[in-house]
């Protein structure tokens, strides 16, 4: 679905206002005809060899801005071209087309694409630097960069003589020249004019308000809530069928903020229906940071922003469900799992603790606690059934009663339910405990490498041979690393290595002479290329393999040979396998309680628990939620937050401090091992974890995962069997 025109020009209202108030240096901007969609622009390079040039361009806009880039050419009549940077070509015309990702794909980009590198959070002013940052970087090869005298005398002299008339905004015409250029182009401030803008800078309530509208702003439209107060503001959504389940759904936020209206526009959601098009699961659309979304969840600014969008907050949970109608449950199966999916993804490295990161966390956490509010009755209801199913079984919870601990927790502690009391002080503890013990599997069965592996690395101090090594050789990055430094040594003494770089960087002198070369032609010079580069990699790859042997023949210490590798290594893939040792009783273990500590930290469980917690107890905080309600403080306060969070992380640093800081006391007589030991006994029971002495046995995980490849994948049916990862339907065949 096309952008309409009206909401391009909107969207470049908005991109102008910002280039005003903060102007780029050397820079000058003006419309052509009066015509909201057509630009001259005026740009003197800053820095690199041609600095001082001024080159004049044109800027097109179409329609379906900002969902597609404006195009930019270099007025004709202008020396710099091909001679003078890389990526500049003259096309048919005489105008000259930039070779960059974001705009056009000319020769050299090596895609069929279009506009790959285009984001629509871009705006005119983020264009307009890098433009003017790309022409600045020739990127040309050492022997044919222009000479200092020939910038100089050639491309320089150029600029003097050019002119172009235009047409300015009040219909008068204007003549562009070296000496009177149009539009003129902003420089540094004077003395005071810097004055000036100090003493606005002051004021401290419009800064404030200011950054409010920065982070109340979609990031497509840039329209705030603010100016705006009828936009409807959320974040994009990453919808998928977990692989636990194919009832089951994952979710994950993208922290920036999108308004409906360009959610809309960018996804083709049909007025008609309250549907989106093909989406749930197949329909996918970029955000702002260049991730793809299918689905959309309003967040809760203020009390207005909430009564006035009420409705379709319920209509985005339904959606999100696939649902033909709105029921109360659903609030309660889809923001727990946001807010739990979001604190896992962050420790898996998918997301990062930063102020957008945190302040949708909050949000997310806030909007849930106002639905919670809204359907009272409903909630507690739901809670209650839970917590009676719990204790009709003697407290004794697992994967059938409970199968996401993590979705519970926000259940639990977001309910208005007395945490003191005898009984939801039980119910704490079991909750605890049972979220640690399901922490066992991911101790034993991380993703750092198998036992097989883990059982060579231990005993390797000494004795190595060159079949183990070159296992490791091809896990551990840092030795990859050695092998790809050898090989680019080797490469730069052979004489394909220039042919090589001109391939690779698609040269066109240097492969239009090829291709009239009688000797080899085109193509016959790529295969050569090719085949040497085929050759000189079996080359380096088998003399690499020879020193290895050569250094073990040696009965060299390994870890004389690569000793920095060693120890990284060993760090990072032996912990699990220490910690299994520990458990089953192995004698050849000295510290055991810094190992456990240690195997605790890295754990993504501790984490979840600390910033769960804390977002609950800084929501509780007297005057929090006022102030939000008042002058939006949950904006303004989000560094400091992350700041108090690291500093939380930190101090929480071991397994009795994390207990200590949900309000879990450990008995008096217990040690942090005891605890451990006692949730190994219990995870081995309930068949979390196998046994090491009954290895043939199938884990409540290994059941989760029985059919697996079933489930998702088309040919890969009947071959899900056992564990997952051995299924091709888990890939979707």
């Amino acid at each position: 679905m096309k952008t309409s025109k009206a909401i391009a020009i909107k969207r470049i209202s908005n991109d102008i206002k910002e280039l005003h108030k903060c102007p780029l240096e050397g820079i000058g901007m003006a419309s052509i005809d009066n015509d909201p969609m057509k630009y001259v622009i005026n740009m003197e390079l800053m820095m690199g060899p041609y600095q001082g040039y001024k080159v004049q361009l044109v800027m097109s806009i179409p329609d379906e801005y900002p969902i597609k880039p404006p195009k930019v050419l270099i007025y004709p009549e202008q020396r710099i071209d091909s001679d003078y940077h890389h990526h500049i070509f003259r096309d048919y015309s005489g105008y000259k087309k930039l070779c960059i990702n974001f705009l056009d794909n000319e020769f050299g980009m090596n895609t069929d694409e279009e506009h790959t590198g285009w984001n629509p959070a871009y705006t005119i002013s983020t264009i307009l630097l890098q433009v003017q940052n790309f022409i600045s970087n020739p990127d040309l090869p050492l022997n044919r960069i222009p000479s200092k005298d020939e910038i100089k005398n050639t491309l320089m002299k150029s600029m003097y003589g050019y002119k172009r008339t235009f047409i300015n905004d009040e219909g008068k015409e204007v003549i562009h020249s070296w000496k009177d250029p149009y539009p003129k182009m902003h420089y540094m401030s004077t003395k005071m004019e810097v004055e000036e803008n100090e003493k606005k800078e002051k004021n401290r309530n419009e800064r404030k308000m200011q950054k409010i509208k920065e982070n109340l702003a979609c990031y497509m439209l840039r329209d705030n809530y603010i100016d705006n107060p009828e936009i409807l503001l959320g974040y994009p959504i990453i919808q998928r069928r977990s692989a636990y389940g194919k009832d089951k759904i994952e979710l994950y936020p993208i922290p920036e903020l999108l308004s409906y209206e360009a959610y809309k526009i960018q996804t083709g959601k049909d007025q008609n229906q309250n549907k989106v098009i093909g989406a749930y699961y197949s329909q996918q659309v970029k955000a702002a940071n260049n991730e793809y979304y299918n689905n959309w969840l309003p967040i809760y600014v203020d009390e207005k922003h909430f009564s006035k969008n009420k409705e379709t907050i319920l209509n985005s949970l339904k959606e999100i469900k696939n649902e033909s109608e709105f029921k109360p449950e659903q609030i309660f199966d889809i923001l727990p799992i946001i807010l739990n999916k979001m604190i896992i993804g962050m420790f898996n490295g998918k997301s990062v603790i930063s102020s957008a990161f945190i302040t949708c966390y909050f949000q997310y956490i806030i909007l849930f606690k106002r639905l919670c509010q809204e359907y009272k009755e409903e909630y507690e209801t739901y809670i209650n059934k839970k917590i009676k199913l719990i204790e009709m079984n003697d407290y004794e919870v697992n994967k059938k009663i409970i199968s996401d601990i993590g979705d519970f927790f926000m259940l639990i502690f977001l309910s208005n339910k007395d945490m003191t009391t005898p009984e939801m002080k039980k119910m704490k503890k079991v909750l605890v405990e049972e979220f640690i013990t399901r922490e066992m599997y991911w101790i034993f069965h991380g993703p750092e490498c198998g036992e097989t592996m883990k059982s060579k690395l231990v005993n390797s101090n000494l004795k190595i041979s060159d079949e183990i090594y070159l296992d490791m050789f091809h896990i551990d990055p840092n030795l990859k690393m050695r092998y790809l430094d050898i090989f680019n040594k080797e490469l730069h003494k052979q004489d394909i290595y220039r042919d090589i770089i001109y391939l690779i960087t698609n040269d066109k002198d240097y492969l239009y002479n090829c291709y009239n070369d009688r000797k080899y032609g085109k193509r016959m010079a790529e295969e050569r290329i090719t085949e040497s580069f085929k050759n000189l990699y079996n080359e380096v790859s088998e003399w690499t393999r020879n020193k290895i042997k050569e250094k073990i023949r040696e009965k060299m210490r390994f870890s004389e040979f690569f000793e920095e590798d060693l120890r990284q290594m060993r760090r990072q893939m032996c912990d699990s396998y220490m910690v299994e040792e520990l458990l089953k009783g192995s004698q050849n273990i000295q510290d055991t309680k810094e190992i456990v500590e240690y195997a605790y930290q890295s754990q993504r469980g501790n984490q979840l628990l600390v910033i769960t917690f804390y977002a609950l107890k800084k929501i509780e905080e007297k005057g929090f939620l006022e102030e939000l309600e008042e002058n939006y403080g949950i904006y303004m306060g989000m560094d400091e937050f992350v700041k108090e969070l690291k500093q939380k992380l930190k101090e929480i640093n071991n397994f009795k401090s994390l207990l200590e800081y949900v309000g879990v006391e450990l008995d008096k007589e217990k040690t942090e091992l005891d605890v451990v030991m006692e949730a190994y006994e219990r995870a081995k029971k309930k068949k979390y974890i196998r046994d090491p002495n009954e290895k043939n046995k199938v884990t409540t995980y290994d059941h989760m995962n029985y059919g697996r490849g079933y489930n998702r994948g088309g040919r890969g049916q009947r071959r899900g069997y056992g564990r997952y990862q051995n299924g091709y339907g888990n890939w979707g065949w």
